[in-house]
């Protein structure tokens, strides 16, 4: 019989980049033309690139958090950070 493994308390899910564009979208405010216009940003170019490379982006990691921080600080995330890293969902 195989064992359950117990999920740890408040693991959070990995997201896909649909996913986390999404996530900006539905938690953060952002809008489509602002999604656009903030991939064309040339003071979020390290993001993008970090963005494009990888394969999942984690909630703790310090890229995702920078450039949360400079999508807020562009005008980027009209809701802001916090409602980004909130309502991250849960694995």
């Amino acid at each position: 019989m195989k064992a359950l493994k117990a999920k740890k308390f408040n693991e959070v899910k990995p997201l896909t980049k649909i996913e986390f564009v999404r996530h900006l979208k539905a938690f953060g405010g952002t809008s489509k033309e602002q999604i656009l216009e903030a991939s064309k940003d040339t003071n979020l170019e390290f993001f993008w690139l970090m963005f494009d490379m990888a394969t999942a982006l984690e909630k703790n990691d310090p890229e995702i958090q920078e450039g949360l921080d400079a999508l807020v600080e562009l005008g980027y995330l009209p809701e802001g950070k916090v409602a980004v890293i909130d309502n991250w969902p849960q694995a």
